[in-house]
């Protein structure tokens, strides 16, 4: 991976200067480097699909994480006290501190699921009683109903695609899954990550689960959906 012509300074951040930057690997959506080695912190340009506000959500979880005692990445300021900074081009960067620890891209065992499933409890018990309106949520997107109405229609306007075949099959193993589930969809949002895939944890050498990363995506959402988001990456082998 090559730097982007639009990189802004590392001076911008007064923490990060004289740092020389590395591009950090795993990341699906954001660029992101990490600064100085040893590292003096991570600098990120966010994806369009983020508004720059979300710096504001992540504030504000962050700081009541830390008020609670646990380890968290926090936002690094810039020279002028802001968030984040938007370049020539238009993209917005941001600061984070280092969090030192491991990551994966698959569980390794069931101690490092229990270590994970231990973090996550950590992770809600601890923001159960923060109050903030949240500016830069996501919505639709762990709305069930709607992306099953969206399959149905995209099967039906695309009757003659070059793999409506092997996609109509497994979309009707999902459409009967979900035409026979019973279970409830009436559980309460509550302030959640929003996607706890593996690769967002971050563990110890010593194996328990040190804090959660990327936190672009916090927000409110069923307990279900958030569980279920992540066991979709844990029990996944495949990574």
């Amino acid at each position: 991976m090559t730097i982007p012509p639009s990189t802004p300074p590392i001076s911008i951040w007064p923490a990060l200067r004289g740092g020389s930057l590395r591009p950090l690997t795993g990341g699906l959506i954001n660029v992101s480097f990490q600064v100085g080695d040893p590292p003096l912190g991570v600098l990120q340009r966010l994806h369009p699909v983020f508004a720059p506000e979300v710096n504001l959500d992540i504030a504000a979880v962050t700081r009541h994480l830390g008020a609670r005692g646990l380890v968290t990445p926090r936002l690094l300021e810039t020279e002028r006290g802001g968030l984040w900074h938007i370049d020539a081009e238009g993209a917005c960067w941001r600061a984070l501190s280092w969090v030192p620890g491991l990551s994966y891209s698959t569980l390794r065992g069931p101690a490092q699921a229990a270590a994970a499933g231990a973090l996550v409890a950590r992770w809600h018990r601890a923001v159960a009683d923060l109050e903030h309106h949240f500016v830069a949520g996501r919505s639709g997107v762990h709305d069930t109903p709607a992306h099953m109405r969206a399959l149905v229609e995209a099967l039906d306007a695309y009757p003659d695609h070059r793999l409506r075949d092997p996609v109509g099959a497994l979309a009707d193993e999902l459409l009967g899954d979900w035409a026979r589930w019973r279970g409830r969809m009436d559980l309460p949002p509550r302030i959640t990550h929003g996607d706890l895939k593996v690769s967002n944890l971050r563990f110890a050498p010593s194996g328990e689960g040190r804090c959660l990363l990327d936190l672009d995506t916090v927000g409110r959402l069923p307990l279900d959906a958030e569980l279920g988001d992540a066991w979709r990456s844990w029990c996944n082998p495949a990574a």
